[in-house]
Order: C-alpha cells, then sequence, then structure tokens
C-alpha cells in the first residue's frame, strides 16, 4: 500500500514488530502521532492480507498521545490486550533498534545511489529497506525470513524487487513507418 496517496509530510513512522519467533517488522509513515489509528488499521490489513490471525496483545511504551489519539477504541474492538512499559522503569522498546539500523540502511541506500538525503528519498529508502529486511533469509537454518515465519509459508517470492537508485533514461528510436527500427544494432536507450 502506498502510503503516500494518506499521508503527506512525514515526519514519525508507526511500527510493530511480532514478538514471536518470527520477529516479523512493519511501519507506516506518519506526519502527526494523531494518524497513529490509520497507521495502526494499515498494519493490521497487511496481517490480515496474510492469513494471519491479528495480535492479541499490544505491548507500547505508553505514549500518551497514542491513547489520547484514539487507539484504545480500536483496540476494544478488535479485544486486544494492552500492556506499556513502566514509568522509571525500562524504557525498552522492540522496535527501537529496528530503527536505528533502518536509518543507517537506508543512508546507506541512497549514498550508493549518489542520491540526496532529502525526506522524499529517505521515505523510499526506508521503505525499500523494511521490504529487504522483511525477506531476508536467516543464517541459520531453515534459512527462512521473517515475512516467510510470520505467514507460516516458509520462502516467500522475491520477484518484485528492482535494484535501488537504478535510472532509465529512455530515447526515442527512429522508426520506419512500418515500425521496424532504423537501425536495429544501434544502442535504443
Amino acid at each position: 500500500c502506498q502510503t503516500e496517496a494518506i499521508f503527506t509530510g512525514q515526519t514519525a513512522r508507526m511500527a510493530m514488530k511480532h514478538a514471536g519467533d518470527s520477529k516479523f517488522f512493519k511501519s507506516v509513515s506518519i506526519s502527526r502521532k494523531s494518524q497513529a489509528p490509520e497507521a495502526f488499521l494499515l498494519i493490521l490489513a497487511y496481517i490480515r492480507s496474510l492469513g494471519v490471525p491479528l495480535p492479541t496483545w499490544i505491548h507500547t511504551d505508553g505514549a500518551n498521545e497514542l491513547r489520547a489519539g484514539g487507539m484504545v477504541p480500536i483496540f476494544q474492538k478488535h479485544t486486544m490486550r494492552v500492556t506499556t512499559n513502566r514509568v522509571g522503569g525500562s524504557n525498552a522498546n522492540g522496535v527501537e533498534p529496528v530503527f536505528r539500523v533502518m536509518g543507517s540502511g537506508a543512508r546507506r541506500l541512497l549514498v550508493d545511489a549518489n542520491l540526496t538525503d532529502c525526506p522524499f528519498l529517505r521515505e523510499y529508502a526506508e521503505d525499500y529497506w523494511e521490504d529487504g529486511h522483511a525477506i531476508k533469509p536467516r543464517r541459520s537454518p531453515p534459512h527462512t525470513s521473517s515475512l516467510g515465519r510470520l505467514s507460516g509459508s516458509g520462502k516467500v517470492k522475491v520477484g518484485h524487487r528492482l535494484p535501488w537508485g537504478c535510472l532509465c533514461y529512455p530515447t526515442v528510436a527512429p522508426r520506419h513507418p512500418g515500425g521496424t527500427l532504423v537501425n536495429k544494432h544501434a544502442e535504443q536507450a
């Protein structure tokens, strides 16, 4: 789902990480935390599209803006148990380490492609990195990806992936009136 049509001016990400064996990570860009309910519903729709049961337990860092932003009715509708970190206790958040790696990976993708580090391109680089992270196989057997472990299918198809940062400059090749190329041996693009 392309979230740019829904959210513009992204400054934050709403993310979920599966606490089970899969460690699957999914995020959606948002411009303010009050859009968290829409982002959460997008993530739930993605999980449901895989045929995976919706989570029954959500653990969060206790952000007040999420409670005030309309998340509670969604939790109640889907009968999800919600727990939060204790105030003054551990601030461990399961998605923060992934965000750090995602930021580093997105910067590396932009540098390798000789692209500028602007918010628009970084958004696409982060999405590309996240997609690759979900299909990257484990080093140890059975070498399944987090997406494959979450969906229970084992291996996932990766034919949709294209190289990041490649540009194509098409040219109009001269043709005869019948449609055939003037010079079939010359480079066409």
